[in-house]
């Protein structure tokens, strides 16, 4: 077990890719922990200023707010805050603007099983 907690936000508007996410997580049992659950971007900066993640997991597809829209949101109030852009639509133009914006990782949701390790690289160099 890791000595160090590792919390993750979890943002989509799926709840059961929230549950899905949350049970990877879970399984990992090595200092991740999720730290709580967001359904839209709006969602997201509330939770984040109330849980203080160590990383956030966000879809980019959202009602209301796109993930990328909260993402800059959230690296402009927290820079460095490290997040992950986990979408169904995931092609070259995407990856290019989250990066530009200062997403950490892009993650395509059929990947979405290398989420823990990811994590936990993200939180090791932050």
């Amino acid at each position: 077990m890791s000595t160090k907690e590792i919390s993750a936000l979890l943002v989509d508007d799926e709840p059961d890719v929230r549950l899905l996410l949350r049970k990877m997580i879970e399984a990992e049992n090595d200092g991740l922990v999720v730290a709580g659950e967001a359904a839209d971007g709006h969602e997201a900066l509330d939770a984040m200023d109330r849980l203080n993640p160590s990383v956030i997991v966000i879809d980019e597809r959202m009602p209301a707010m796109s993930g990328m829209e909260a993402a800059a949101i959230i690296i402009a109030r927290r820079p460095g805050q490290p997040i992950v852009l986990c979408t169904a639509h995931l092609d070259d133009d995407l990856r290019q603007r989250a990066t530009a914006i200062g997403i950490a990782e892009c993650v395509a949701k059929r990947e979405m099983a290398t989420i823990p390790l990811l994590l936990k690289d993200l939180a090791r160099t932050a």
